[in-house]
């Protein structure tokens, strides 16, 4: 009767009668758990808690009662009492399936070992090796946290002019969530003759259950033309919020490679980012983002960006998204000089000429607005071919452009070379119209590898780039 009345939605007089009962015969496991399903429909979940824990704490053998609490808290997302009281039931059945199930989940969700997980699959798959749920979560599981290795090479070149080829790997060897280290290490060769290597160690620290996570990392850079490594390091915090948002903070000691005279000299500057939107959804994307750069000579670059994608066509193999982009960039001193050495004289210029300049050693934009129109379009020929192709079209964008002017005079020599003094830095509102294009094609062979091939052009007022990249991504584990 008691259930019948619960079943009807009438709770109230199914306590009564559970509560009648109960005086009467106590311990009754069937009784306690028709009493803690009660309680948990009535949404009392403290006076169910209680319930429970007095229940179990007085008679110690009732398995489907423990049971029953342990999927309670589970669908709580009471993780820790939940997987405590699993496993206490544990201990009397340790071969249940639903037990084994829910506590591999719980393993895998707080961060723990995998290994521990696959022990509580095993006693499912074992006896019955066709069990989709636990064969689900395996998957997910050696998936998510498999060994990653990608290896890949690429070519560089841009107007300045700078050219380089490269080799690169990174891999990351997931262990539990406080203990998920990684490595990344790049060697670059370019056309001056110089090289490059680049290396940086990190780890991972996750918080599951709050979706909140710590990137650290440390590592070196090395020119084959200076005296020493430069040392870089930094921090990464991420928290993901509903809704796929997420906010980024950050903050890092980094090696700057931009520019020609970044090669010959160390440019290691300080850098301080954040972020806040989304990169995935079925409405729209976005993000807004700034940052911070103060380089050693405590000249300091900002940068505020904002994009925006709505989807204006979804098909199933077939999505278009357009929207809009902004930035805003300035530097707090401008670093342009004129090039040397400087060719003109005095006899073949004219006052009011520009004289051939370059920025070194880092790039300065001085009041730079950017204004774009965003597209962005994907599409799956295949279950394991995809391709991305995303641009960006300035139609808007002005910077005070620094120009080097000769403001002397002939004087006694009209041969003699230019001096410096007679050169005037000097900023002139400049209209352009920058781009960017990327073109991503990725082929995934099995669930174990894939290849990823990936172009992209850059047209910005400081020069015009190419570059295009060949990653073969692959993960190491045993089907055994």
């Amino acid at each position: 009767m008691a259930r019948s009345k619960l079943n009807q939605g009438d709770i109230r007089t199914a306590l009564e009668l559970l509560e009648t009962l109960e005086k009467e015969h106590p311990g009754e496991e069937n009784l306690i758990r028709v009493k803690g399903q009660a309680l948990y429909w009535s949404k009392d979940f403290n006076v169910m808690r209680a319930y429970f824990r007095n229940s179990l704490k007085t008679y110690p053998n009732l398995y489907w009662a423990r049971l029953d609490y342990g999927r309670i808290l589970y669908e709580l997302n009471d993780w820790n009492e939940s997987r405590e009281i699993l496993k206490e039931s544990l201990k009397i059945n340790p071969h249940e399936p639903e037990t084994n199930q829910k506590l591999a989940e719980l393993n895998y969700w707080k961060g723990g070992s995998p290994k521990k997980s696959y022990d509580y699959l095993d006693e499912i798959l074992i006896p019955f090796p066709d069990n989709e749920l636990a064969n689900t979560l395996k998957r997910e599981i050696r998936t998510g946290t498999s060994p990653y290795l990608s290896v890949g090479s690429g070519y560089f070149s841009d107007s300045q002019p700078l050219q380089f080829v490269n080799l690169s790997t990174t891999g990351n060897f997931y262990q539990s969530a406080i203990f998920q280290p990684g490595f990344s290490a790049e060697f670059r060769s370019y056309s001056s003759g110089i090289a490059l290597q680049i290396a940086q160690a990190t780890n991972k620290f996750s918080i599951p259950k709050t979706n909140t996570s710590l990137l650290l990392r440390g590592g070196m850079a090395k020119s084959s033309v200076w005296e020493s490594f430069s040392f870089t390091y930094g921090a990464e915090f991420r928290q993901k919020i509903p809704k796929n948002l997420e906010l980024s903070l950050s903050a890092d000691q980094e090696a700057y490679f931009f520019t020609l005279a970044s090669l010959v000299d160390p440019i290691i500057p300080m850098s301080f980012r954040t972020s806040f939107g989304r990169e995935s959804g079925n409405s729209w994307t976005g993000k807004i983002s700034w940052q911070n750069t103060i380089f050693e000579d405590q000249n300091t670059v900002n940068t505020l960006g904002a994009w925006l994608l709505v989807p204006i066509l979804k098909q199933a193999a077939f999505r278009i998204d357009f929207g809009y982009s902004l930035n805003f960039s300035n530097s707090k001193e401008v670093r342009f000089s004129e090039e040397l050495p400087i060719r003109n004289t005095p006899k073949n210029t004219e006052i009011g000429a520009v004289i051939p300049g370059l920025y070194t050693p880092y790039f300065t934009p001085i009041n730079q607005q950017v204004h774009g129109a965003l597209g962005k379009v994907a599409i799956n020929f295949s279950e394991n071919i995809a391709l991305s192709l995303t641009g960006n079209y300035g139609f808007s964008a002005k910077i005070d452009n620094p120009n080097m002017i000769f403001f002397g005079s002939t004087g006694m020599n009209p041969n003699a070379p230019i001096s410096k003094k007679d050169i005037s830095l000097v900023l002139v509102e400049t209209s352009y119209t920058p781009l960017d294009f990327k073109a991503v094609i990725n082929w995934e062979i099995s669930p174990k590898s894939a290849f990823l091939l990936t172009y992209a052009y850059q047209k910005t007022i400081f020069f015009d780039s190419n570059s295009i990249n060949l990653n073969y991504n692959f993960r190491i584990w045993n089907d055994q």
